[in-house]
């Protein structure tokens, strides 16, 4: 049985080479196409959030033009990649809501923000410099 390629370190070496010349020229390409988005002012959440999309719409097309994939997988791989991004749209407003504030909501921290003690989550050990609390005596 023949085989396409020799076993020699040349080949596997060339091979590797050229799938890292590949992966950089996708990188550059995705790097440019990051840069060019944001250019138009798409905000930044957005533009990862469409790059990781292309990433996985071009993944299935490779898969399935190569034969790895049946056709069967590929609608399933399809549909769900759907449905990620109705599940994203469908929380948009609200997460952008939350990115987009500048201050944190009153009922998570109290009034006096200068004072970390009053702060959810405080513990007295891990701040040695303080005073002591009364609040944490034995």
């Amino acid at each position: 049985m023949k085989t396409p390629f020799k076993t020699s370190s040349k080949t596997s070496h060339r091979i590797g080479a050229m799938f890292g010349k590949a992966w950089r020229g996708w990188l550059r390409l995705e790097n440019r196409f990051a840069l060019w988005i944001k250019k138009i002012g798409v905000p930044v959440t957005a533009t990862k959030i469409t790059l990781r999309l292309l990433l996985v719409a071009g993944l299935v097309a490779i898969l399935f033009a190569t034969g790895v994939v049946s056709l069967l997988w590929a609608i399933v791989q399809i549909l769900v990649m759907i449905i990620l991004v109705v599940l994203i749209l469908a929380n948009w407003p609200s997460w952008l809501g939350e990115v987009l504030e500048e201050k944190p909501s009153p009922s998570y921290f109290p009034e006096d923000e200068d004072d970390h003690r009053n702060q959810p989550g405080y513990d007295p050990h891990f701040y040695p410099e303080d005073d002591p609390d009364p609040r944490f005596r034995k």
